[in-house]
């Protein structure tokens, strides 16, 4: 190692101090080191306090030099002392070196360590790995059960659970449900004590089916299932006022015709199967005039399968439109 000569340095006789100028004392000078001053001695560096200055032993012998020439010389004592220093380190680091392997990657080193996977740490209170028992007992925070929508690939568990959750308790419930709106795919009929018939196929009565809508329909079913003559059925109904006639209420009428005052056409919804049927009436008005009704045509000419001509009037045989007048029609189905 060659020695240090930069700058100049001053020294007083009898004093340990030596001041440089233009000198790098303290990262090219070393305790210990031989330092060679203006008087040609040799000395011993004691101490580096700066880049400017430093002690030395024995105190300087020449006479009072300013901007004199010097040398520092390294010893052989760095041997020596880097041998204690590495020394000292094994001492100290040896074993956690031993611990460490000796193959010099981080794959190497997790490998001495026992840590190629988790299964070499144990669990601490906060690891980044769980074990599974760890896992089922964790809390979980930050769950929202009120987004009731599918769960899709992107969720986290966290999200997915809280949809989940949603979906059930939009569902109904055991007990007693005020939001269930329709029922489908039942395979299992409704008992009477549920509101249902205890029936999956139709109502107990010769399994009476169809979609029963209107009073229409109701006769519709009953008649596939009455058996016997039907003569004695109320086959077409209706209630209207006369001056219109403007229809109040009806069944199996389709319209009334008013021919002239008093006399009316009912046209029935559904055709009869036969004329033989019978044509009951009354009419009524806020007077106290006495109404009669009866079927227009000797011997019921007027009657058709579609058809029956009524009319309305008081005894004296004049014909009147009366405000509320009954037809009720029995018969005429086979």
């Amino acid at each position: 190692m060659p020695w240090y000569k930069a700058g100049t340095v001053s020294v007083v006789q009898n004093s340990s101090t030596v001041t440089g100028a233009g000198t790098a004392f303290a990262a090219n000078g070393r305790v210990g080191d031989a330092a060679r001053l203006p008087d040609g001695g040799w000395y011993e560096v004691t101490n580096i306090a700066s880049d400017t200055t430093m002690s030395i032993d024995p105190p300087y012998q020449g006479v009072t030099k300013t901007s004199g020439s010097y040398a520092l010389a390294p010893m052989q004592g760095y041997v020596k002392d880097s041998a204690d220093a590495l020394r000292a380190l094994i001492n100290q680091f040896g074993g956690v070196l031993a611990v460490l392997g000796n193959i010099p990657t981080q794959v190497g080193v997790r490998d001495a360590l026992g840590l190629a996977s988790t299964d070499g740490l144990s669990e601490g209170a906060a690891n980044l790995y769980f074990s599974a028992s760890r896992a089922v007992a964790s809390a979980l925070t930050g769950l929202v059960t009120t987004t009731n929508s599918a769960v899709v690939a992107a969720d986290s568990i966290l999200v997915a659970a809280g949809k989940l959750q949603a979906q059930i308790s939009a569902r109904a419930a055991k007990g007693e449900n005020g939001d269930i709106t329709s029922l489908s795919g039942l395979t299992t009929a409704l008992t009477l004590a549920q509101g249902g018939t205890g029936r999956t196929d139709g109502l107990a009565w010769g399994k009476l089916k169809g979609a029963l809508t209107d009073q229409t329909d109701l006769v519709s079913a009953l008649a596939t299932k009455i058996t016997g003559s039907k003569q004695g059925l109320i086959t077409a109904s209706v209630v209207f006022v006369g001056s219109g006639p403007t229809i109040i209420n009806n069944f199996n009428v389709a319209s009334i015709t008013k021919v002239t005052t008093g006399i009316y056409d009912i046209n029935f919804a559904t055709p009869m199967d036969n004329t033989a049927f019978s044509v009951v009436g009354m009419a009524c008005d806020d007077s106290a005039v006495q109404a009669i009704v009866y079927e227009n045509g000797s011997n019921g000419s007027t009657r058709t399968l579609n058809k029956v001509r009524i009319v309305t009037g008081v005894p004296s045989g004049s014909t009147r439109d009366f405000s509320m007048i009954n037809v009720i029609i029995v018969g005429g189905k086979n």
